[in-house]
Formats: structure tokens, C-alpha cells, sequence
């Protein structure tokens, strides 16, 4: 029997592996994911859109700075742990 993962280490596995794609690659999956969203989730706000548009933009000239999936994951654990210690 195969054990799947939890749906969040599997998210974290996506994301580390498709951080692997170049640029192009990622750019056309961003495309790709987002036209699959329904319209309606998306914000109707010229300030979002142009926002969402530098961000893919700068993905796509790579002046974008990625963040692995794990490292984001670690580092909002650690401010969650300091939030409570606090």
C-alpha cells in the first residue's frame, strides 16, 4: 500500500520541485494556474492586477527572488513560535 503524503508536505514537495523549473517554465505555469481560477475569485481591482503583473513580470526577466517552499514554510513556523513565546 502506498502511504500519500499529507496534503501540505505534498504541496511543499510541488513547490520545491517546480521552483527547479527556469524561468519561462514557471512563467507558463503561473499563466497556466491562473487561468484555471474562476474569474470571479479574482479580485476586480486595477491596483491587484498591475501588482499581479510586475510579480510575473520579474519572474520572467529572473529579477524575481524565490523563496524554496520549505524555507517559507520554516520561517512562519519560527515567527509563529516567537509570536506565542512572546
Amino acid at each position: 500500500m502506498i502511504a500519500w503524503p499529507k496534503a501540505a508536505s505534498t504541496n511543499a514537495y510541488c513547490a520545491t520541485s517546480l521552483l527547479k523549473l527556469n524561468a519561462d517554465e514557471r512563467y507558463e505555469l503561473a499563466q497556466q494556474l491562473l487561468g484555471s481560477l474562476d474569474d470571479d475569485l479574482l479580485p476586480d481591482d486595477p491596483a491587484f492586477h498591475a501588482e499581479l503583473t510586475r510579480r510575473l513580470d520579474s519572474i520572467t526577466d529572473g529579477t524575481a527572488v524565490l523563496i524554496d517552499g520549505e524555507e517559507v514554510f520554516r520561517e512562519a513556523r519560527e515567527r509563529l513560535r516567537r509570536r506565542r513565546q512572546a
